[in-house]
């Protein structure tokens, strides 16, 4: 038991320190990585993903952060890098199943389930400009699971009860899906804002019925860190050379 803990303790340490470092990171060297052929920064949106085969399930609500990195190859085409940090994927009002434990059992009868995947990840997607500063894009996403529980939870007379179960081993270490969207920059200060759809194509819990893949739609902006800096001084390097 003891084993245990100190494995999610040290689990939860970790993971908190990611998400702290890509944000110190953007703040260290943003302008180191910004330049007109280049866009770095943080990553921020929601996303509200479902899994395809469990239809009576609604969508689950999260919080996204990471990092990406923008390469302008030309006028129009562009390629884009994000490390997903802190990403979840998953659905809620899922029925209940048998926990085999009379008393729980007896307690979550007229609730529901709520399954929450936390991931790790990368997205590539090729970006086309279409017109003005309107951008299409499509690319692969590979995600590595780092958590998988569910959370069985009912309303009573004085609040909702909650009970969270791991399924870490009926789910698989990895996804794999196709990641399609549109965005818009704004002109000016570099920060976009995008919506995107994730189609998974792996069975998440293969030992469940039919196939059990992520789903995920996503509102997000991207924040350049340290461009308006970057552009300053290439500015008045260029003034120098000028004299």
């Amino acid at each position: 038991m003891k084993i245990k803990t100190t494995v999610i303790i040290t689990f939860m340490l970790a993971y908190s320190t990611i998400a702290q470092s890509q944000v110190i990171i953007s703040l260290l060297f943003g302008d180191k990585l910004n330049s007109e052929k280049l866009n770095f920064g943080l990553l921020v949106g929601n996303s509200w993903a479902h899994l395809s085969d469990y239809k009576t399930s609604s969508s689950l609500s999260n919080f996204n952060l990471g990092l990406y990195l923008s390469l302008k190859m030309s006028e129009r085409f562009f390629l884009q890098f994000d490390a997903m940090a802190k990403y979840r994927l998953g659905s809620k009002g899922l029925p209940v199943y048998n926990l085999n434990d009379v008393p729980l059992d007896t307690l979550f009868a007229t609730g529901h389930v709520k399954r929450e995947l936390n991931y790790l990840g990368l997205v590539t997607t090729a970006q086309y400009r279409a017109f003005n500063y309107f951008n299409i894009e499509a690319g692969p996403q590979i995600i590595l699971r780092t958590k998988a529980k569910d959370i069985f939870y009912t309303d009573r007379n004085n609040g909702t009860l909650n009970f969270e179960k791991d399924i870490s081993d009926a789910a698989t270490r990895f996804d794999i899906g196709a990641m399609t969207g549109i965005s818009y920059q704004i002109k000016g200060n570099g920060v976009k804002i995008g919506v995107r759809y994730y189609f998974g194509f792996i069975d998440i819990f293969p030992q469940d019925a039919g196939s059990n893949t992520n789903r995920s739609f996503q509102l997000g902006a991207y924040i350049p860190v340290g461009r308006k800096k970057a552009l300053a001084k290439k500015q008045q390097a260029e003034n120098k050379q000028g004299k």
